[in-house]
């Protein structure tokens, strides 16, 4: 007799076999709205050239529940936050570097 495979799925009992990956690079433009808040997608092609290839469309509740969650993780992993904080320190010393 054979076991079944168990489909991988969420913590809330989501089936998660069937579902697509995307790979973003960056999301270039944010509209938020009461409803819904639209999320513009793109991934970096050849010749440091970038594509918009999607708009992730979400209601606006949603968007902050992922926003909350992603904080909470963050602050809950030390590595994780280390990380951050060093990419975020990058990042502001390109910032002073462009105003000169």
């Amino acid at each position: 007799m054979t076991k079944a495979k168990k489909s991988p799925s969420s913590e809330d009992g989501i089936d998660l076999s069937n579902i697509e990956t995307l790979f973003v690079d960056k999301i270039v433009n944010i509209g938020i709205g009461f409803n819904v808040s639209r999320l513009t997608l793109t991934q970096e092609v050849a010749d440091d050239k970038e594509i918009a290839f999607a708009n992730l469309i979400i209601p606006t509740t949603r968007l902050f529940e992922f926003i909350k969650f992603m904080s909470e993780h963050i602050l809950e992993n030390e590595e994780l936050k280390k990380g951050l904080i060093t990419s975020i320190d990058e990042f502001k010393k390109e910032l002073t570097e462009s105003e000169k």
